[in-house]
């Protein structure tokens, strides 16, 4: 019965090996996700950010035609009133792109996180399968030990439990 000892014993780490195997998978799943909302993220920003600027240079634009039309001069406090304007454009395109990146960049953490977690799941997986075959080999070997014990002690004779000497065993030869 030695042999059905190690088969579970077998058994028994091979389904904690799946069984981690399984979870590493879905953890590597849900990084690969998180990487692809991370990229979504930074082109989202960028898109966002240009169409700011469009919408806002449109206006500028618009409000330099309008002075030109109405006859006042570019020179002068009208130039630094656009230049301004320009500035303050491109300093909220670059709050957007700015934004953007913290959200893309805590995506690309997590995903890191879960890259790191996906690799000590595969070796807990590792070790666990050791953990689950060995302490199934010792119930299943003790379990087995004790059936023999009581086999030994119900065949009659002294009434003195009798215990069989095996090759290798503890004091063994």
């Amino acid at each position: 019965m030695p042999q059905a000892a190690v088969i579970l014993a077998v058994v028994a780490a091979a389904a904690a090996k799946r069984a981690a195997d399984q979870k590493s998978k879905l953890i590597k799943q849900e990084g690969k996700l998180a990487e692809k909302e991370a990229r979504q993220e930074r082109q989202a920003a960028k898109i966002e950010a240009d169409s700011f600027k469009r919408r806002q240079s449109r206006l500028l634009a618009s409000s330099r035609a309008f002075r030109a039309g109405s006859g006042v001069s570019a020179a002068g406090s009208p130039l630094l009133v656009d230049e301004a304007t320009a500035a303050e454009i491109e300093l909220g395109r670059l709050t957007l792109l700015a934004a953007g990146e913290t959200r893309a960049r805590r995506l690309k953490n997590f995903a890191n996180l879960k890259k790191f977690e996906e690799r000590e799941n595969r070796i807990q997986g590792l070790f666990g399968g050791f953990s689950a075959g060995a302490t199934t080999f010792m119930t299943a070997r003790s379990s087995f030990g004790n059936q023999q014990q009581t086999t030994n002690n119900s065949g009659g004779g002294t009434g003195r439990a009798e215990t069989t000497s095996k090759p290798g065993g503890i004091g063994g030869v």
